[in-house]
């Protein structure tokens, strides 16, 4: 599905603050979402979680290697 996906986390230490998903099926990747902010997982740690393919999951996966480029 097509949609948006969106972190926003803290410059300084890079610890997940919130999530913004617009697609289709959000509800599925919400739990793992929750657990990355309740926790204040690092993009770190988020990149090296195994997210399985195909799947929305696999989507966090990507953009927190995207966002550690940065």
């Amino acid at each position: 599905p097509w949609g948006k996906l969106k972190f926003v986390y803290d410059k300084g230490n890079r610890h997940v603050l919130g999530v913004h998903a617009l697609v289709e099926g959000a509800g599925a990747i919400m739990g793992e979402a929750a657990l990355m902010v309740a926790q204040g997982l690092p993009l770190e740690a988020v990149a090296s979680s195994i997210h399985p393919h195909p799947t929305l999951n696999e989507s966090f996966g990507l953009l927190s290697r995207e966002a550690l480029l940065l």
